[in-house]
């Protein structure tokens, strides 16, 4: 387990429900600027705090959690050491274009609403757009047969990659959707999260 063997810290961000609607709210439409400045501001106070060591953290998470992990890595990489996105959304457009979200009017006004129809903003706020900016290692995890953030998410951003000549480790399960539910294929996948943090953070 992966709290056995580092510590982990879990940010209520900006954006975060059960915090009220206007705090939910501050999160609109700022997922990839004030909503990553809330995760910074919480690992650098845990550092303040002797809590963390600068320079030793890796930022993982799935789905929007994906996201952040890459975006975050983007825009603050003298913060982390590595990052590691499951079931990721990197193309912010393409959340219009493919995936369930879309096909539904719900899904579609909250498209809207959290993430806006800018295309000059969502650009500005897609990973995939700005991984010549990445100094650090990449895991990206992903199933086949996502529909909530379709296998096109990282295809792209995988091949925007290697066109930067970043490196990254591939971990794509065929019959997984958003999130790994077989519980062989989740005991695979954390395997590989750990040997992927051991190599690269510093044990203290």
């Amino acid at each position: 387990c992966i709290r056995d063997r580092y510590s982990v810290l879990q940010v209520n961000y900006r954006g975060s429900g059960g915090y009220g609607y206007q705090y939910e709210k501050s999160g609109y439409r700022a997922w990839g600027t004030r909503v990553q400045a809330d995760i910074k501001d919480g690992l650098k106070w845990l550092i303040s705090q002797k809590k963390a060591t600068k320079g030793n953290s890796c930022i993982m998470g799935a789905s929007f959690g994906g996201y952040s992990a890459v975006q975050s890595a983007i825009i603050y990489p003298e913060l982390y050491r590595c990052a590691i996105a499951n079931a990721g959304i990197y193309d912010l457009p393409l959340m219009y274009d493919e995936g369930d979200v879309k096909s539904r009017r719900s899904g579609r006004s909250y498209l809207r609403k959290v993430i806006g129809e800018d295309e000059a903003e969502l650009a500005a706020m897609s990973p995939v757009n700005f991984v010549d900016k990445l100094e650090v290692p990449l895991l990206l995890a992903h199933g086949k047969e996502d529909e909530r953030a379709p296998y096109e998410h990282v295809e792209r951003l995988r091949n925007a990659l290697d066109k930067a000549n970043k490196p990254y480790q591939w971990y794509v399960m065929e019959k997984e959707g958003h999130g790994f539910y077989n519980s062989e294929n989740q005991k695979a996948y954390m395997s590989q999260v750990l040997k992927f943090l051991d190599k690269h953070l510093t044990k203290t």
